[in-house]
């Protein structure tokens, strides 16, 4: 139960005095036993040093250019993938979420500070009693009602002397979830900008694909239509027409697959964008070039990765607050010292209403005897919230390395298979020329010529493929480094 100290005082220049010392004894007593907070400086500086490596696997140590982080895309040169994004970012609905997250986490902070400081209240009240017998005026002088009158203010105050930082803790937990709340509107941020590129890059890259299937198809036809004139002219045979019409239908059975590609990829740009599905479709649909990436990317050194990557500074501020926490529910265990005081008074008239006034002070020490455990056990249950946010945190530090070293290897990767594919794309071109001069002339059979053609388009459509994948790869090595933070000015 509860242990309370009370003192009260009216005016009186001596009672104050006595308060004060009490509360000066009380005070030096109290603060004696008053706890540490913990901090989470040594256990985030712990997991970071268990989990960073000092360098990555495949790339260099050469810092990376932070403002050129900022606006990623604007790298590749595309001023409607520019546009899009820009869009995004203004009317993405889960960027609108976690703005209002955000606002939500400041009115807390708000209200997580403003309990430090005192809390003051004003009363007032104005009575009328009229003296009636029955329904008739009892008294009246010279004609006029007898009646009584009383006019009454107050003001009320209390504050929490916050000793063993309970209030003071609980403020800066406050503190830390607004900043975790900012660094996870940045995190959707950098997820929606990266979101919309590789959408946008799937357009083009499917767009480039169908154009080329409508390409051979075109070829493809042309060898049909030969095909039957050389089988009606006794040159060919039956099966050069039906192998030549089963190019064309395979071909053809492929564009239906691209342009459901195409129109997904328009509608998810849409929805990122916040608008219905199909609302930039006129705009989208014509055929543009795949956004080409930059040569080279710098991206730093592995610790510089938790100052960039905004989901890694939100699981630290989780962490920060979570450990805070602890010491907020550790103060619990130590004596509250609250102060309370008043001043009333009352008149019967408005002119003499400030002529007298009663006041008092409160000043309550209330410690914890006997709770039943529940104090320790509200302590136990706030630790294993930081044991799971510590948790969390390594996990998301681990994370985000992984996308920075899968996409640097993706990079890698794309990079040399598109040098491959493209030299052996001029390979396949000059093959089905040689192979159609020498149809021509009978040198060589039908089925040579088809199978050449179709390996044309293979390696076509895998070399479109492979640019669309180094262009994939530079944005996701560009989401992974924590890219696609814009101005925060208006946040």
């Amino acid at each position: 139960m509860p242990m309370s100290f009370t003192f009260r005082a009216r005016r009186q220049a001596g009672a104050r005095l006595g308060i004060a010392l009490c509360l000066a004894v009380m005070t030096g007593q109290i603060t004696a036993c008053a706890p540490g907070l913990q901090t989470p400086d040594d256990v985030i500086s712990a997991a970071q040093a268990e989990v960073i490596p000092a360098r990555w696997q495949d790339a260099s140590s050469t810092p990376a250019d932070e403002m050129a982080l900022v606006d990623w895309w604007s790298q590749f040169d595309d001023a409607t993938l520019t546009q899009l994004i820009e869009q995004a970012l203004a009317s993405n609905n889960d960027i609108a979420a976690a703005k209002g997250r955000l606002r939500s986490a400041r009115a807390a902070l708000d209200a997580a500070q403003g309990a430090r400081l005192p809390s003051v209240n004003a009363r007032g009240s104005v009575s009328r009693q009229d003296n009636i017998d029955g329904l008739s005026r009892a008294e009246t002088v010279d004609g006029v009602l007898i009646t009584d009158e009383n006019y009454a203010i107050g003001i009320d105050a209390s504050w929490e002397a916050d000793i063993f930082g309970r209030l003071r803790g609980t403020a800066e937990a406050a503190s830390a979830g607004v900043r975790g709340s900012e660094a996870s509107l940045f995190d959707v941020q950098r997820v929606i900008t990266a979101e919309i590129a590789l959408n946008y890059v799937n357009l083009r890259d499917a767009q480039a694909r169908l154009q080329l299937a409508q390409a051979n198809l075109d070829i493809q036809r042309e060898n049909l239509q030969l095909a039957q004139w050389r089988n009606q002219a006794g040159l060919g045979s039956e099966l050069d027409v039906e192998q030549a019409r089963t190019a064309v239908g395979q071909t053809t059975a492929a564009l239906p697959v691209l342009r459901l590609t195409i129109a997904t990829a328009i509608h998810q740009i849409d929805v990122l964008s916040g608008r219905p599905p199909g609302s930039s479709a006129s705009a989208l649909s014509p055929h543009a070039a795949l956004p080409i990436p930059p040569e080279i990317i710098d991206v730093g050194l592995p610790a510089d990765l938790l100052q960039r990557r905004p989901d890694v500074l939100s699981a630290q501020e989780a962490l920060e607050s979570e450990v805070i926490r602890i010491g907020v529910a550790q103060a619990d265990l130590y004596p509250a010292l609250r102060l309370s005081g008043s001043i009333d008074t009352s008149s019967d008239s408005i002119g003499n209403l400030f002529d007298s006034s009663l006041g008092s002070l409160v000043a309550g020490v209330t410690a914890p005897i006997f709770q039943g455990g529940q104090i320790r056990a509200r302590i136990e249950q706030q630790k294993g919230s930081a044991d799971t946010a510590l948790a969390n945190y390594r996990s998301t530090v681990l994370t985000a390395l992984l996308d920075v070293e899968s996409a640097l290897q993706s990079a890698k990767a794309a990079r040399e298979r598109e040098l491959a594919l493209a030299e052996a794309e001029q390979s396949a071109l000059i093959s089905l020329q040689l192979a159609e001069i020498r149809y021509r002339v009978g040198e060589v059979d039908f089925q040579t010529l088809l199978d050449t053609q179709r390996s044309v388009l293979t390696v076509q459509d895998s070399r479109a493929s492979a640019s669309a994948a180094r262009s994939t790869a530079a944005i996701q090595l560009f989401k992974a480094l924590g890219g696609g933070w814009p101005d925060t000015a208006s946040l």
